[in-house]
């Protein structure tokens, strides 16, 4: 999962993933088998029609992103970031071999993260509609999340660090 995510961080729509996959494998103890593996994963993402616009030259990729959220702040990377004159698509990369059927059935502790980003986005543009996506890489399948399950991800985010939090 760590190789394919470093592989998306760097590739375009029109990238060599084999050519990337080589200069990166260069410090790594990786088997060639897994190599092979990881580059046909992110080849099947790069040819899906979403990704024209994820892995486009314009799309912000390993966005670093800081913002007070309650009494906790925030400090993480947003994978894929991309604006528009009104709208920010946030969307995250995820190499799970297990992907779930609907969003409903996304772990909790992604959907935090997804919410997190998606509070430090308004902060930062307020006027601009904000939508996550997961993008499963092994699938390969991208995945928008509904605003209601983000906005129900938020109310927790002011117990992430309270033991006694709601479920």
């Amino acid at each position: 999962g760590t190789f394919v995510h470093a592989l998306l961080e760097r590739c375009s729509i029109k990238s060599d993933v084999q050519e990337i996959a080589d200069v990166l494998t260069a410090p790594r103890q990786l088997t060639t088998e897994l190599i092979t593996q990881a580059v046909a994963e992110v080849e099947q993402v790069l040819a899906m029609p979403e990704a024209v616009d994820i892995f486009a030259e314009t799309a912000l990729r390993e966005v670093g992103v800081t913002a007070p959220i309650g009494n906790q702040q925030l400090l993480g990377v947003i994978d894929c970031l991309i604006v528009s004159a009104n709208q920010i698509r946030i969307i995250d990369f995820k190499s799970n071999r297990v992907v779930p059927s609907e969003p409903s059935n996304i772990p909790s502790g992604i959907l935090g993260q997804m919410a997190a980003y998606a509070t430090a986005m308004q902060q930062i543009y307020p006027d601009h509609d904000i939508t996550c996506e997961i993008l499963w890489t092994s699938a390969p399948t991208l995945m928008q999340l509904p605003h209601d399950i983000v906005r129900q991800a938020q109310q927790t985010l002011a117990y992430l660090d309270d033991p006694n939090r709601p479920s």
